[in-house]
């Protein structure tokens, strides 16, 4: 039984916040949140279980970051991690002339989001058009040339600490572009340290902008990273690399060595653990 109405709270929420929306998006993210409702408890798509968790955390939530992110026609968004689709596919319901790529390892969540999207009887199957759907690792896939580099805005909500999503996304944005984190008020913890490796991710000093969601009465914290010239080749390294020794921590930063050539460590036989984009942070936020 549904108590909450979804169309209700989020036009009072975009409505407040003055963020352009046609109300056809909001009928559409409705009719999206209902399979989500129906689907979660046999797929666990998000550790959200209730409507208000779910409306709160994942629909407005994903929304918000329209009043500092401006998406038009043709821009190229990649979603790491995407789990249930937040927030990617909220924002190309309310953005629907993005060109949308959602990544998560774990393919029963990819195929929820095409079934959501699908069928005679189904107002969504338009949002097909002009999204992909990528079930693969995000460390292996931006060595892709086809991926490396190519988006205009690259978004995560939940994938892994901030040391860890820089490396494994920053990769996939174009100089000019930008990386969105979803994070809380640990962010300066999160960011300590990293303000040396920013150079050879090829990033600008951050900006940081706070939302503050009265629904749940929880503070989201947007780490804004823009793109101005391309990433060191070393980065993504192996997961295993990433998780054991993390942005921060690295001694040579990801700067080249004497001779000009960028340093690389740990080439073959390491052993390979999961990374964020197999099993992502998505199922309990």
């Amino acid at each position: 039984m549904i108590f909450l109405d979804i169309y209700k709270e989020l036009l009072q929420f975009i409505q407040g916040e003055e963020i352009s929306l046609h109300t056809d998006s909001i009928r559409y993210m409705e009719v999206y949140f209902h399979r989500l409702l129906r689907e979660n408890q046999n797929l666990n798509l998000t550790g959200h279980k209730e409507e208000k968790e779910i409306i709160a955390n994942l629909f407005i939530d994903s929304l918000a970051v329209l009043k500092f992110a401006d998406l038009h026609q043709g821009q190229k968004v990649l979603d790491v991690g995407c789990g249930g689709g937040f927030p990617g596919m909220v924002l190309k319901f309310a953005r629907p002339e993005i060109r949308l790529s959602l990544m998560d390892s774990c393919r029963k969540k990819l195929d929820f989001i095409k079934k959501s999207l699908s069928g005679k009887e189904n107002p969504l199957p338009v949002f097909l058009k002009e999204t992909e759907f990528l079930p693969h690792r995000a460390e292996e896939t931006a060595r892709d040339n086809r991926y490396r580099e190519r988006f205009d805005l690259v978004v995560t909500k939940a994938l892994a600490p901030l040391a860890i999503s820089l490396e494994l996304c920053v990769p996939f944005v174009r100089p000019g572009g930008k990386f969105i984190a979803w994070k809380g008020r640990g962010y300066k913890e999160e960011m300590a340290g990293l303000e040396k490796t920013l150079d050879s991710l090829g990033l600008s000093a951050p900006l940081f902008r706070e939302f503050h969601n009265v629904m749940n009465d929880h503070t989201t914290i947007f780490c804004i990273f823009e793109k101005i010239k391309p990433t060191s080749e070393i980065f993504p390294r192996n997961y295993s690399l990433i998780k054991k020794k993390p942005l921060g921590e690295m001694k040579d930063s990801g700067k080249p060595d004497k001779t000009g050539r960028h340093i690389k460590r740990g080439a073959g036989g390491q052993k390979r653990g999961k990374s964020p984009s197999s099993v992502s942070e998505k199922e309990g936020g």
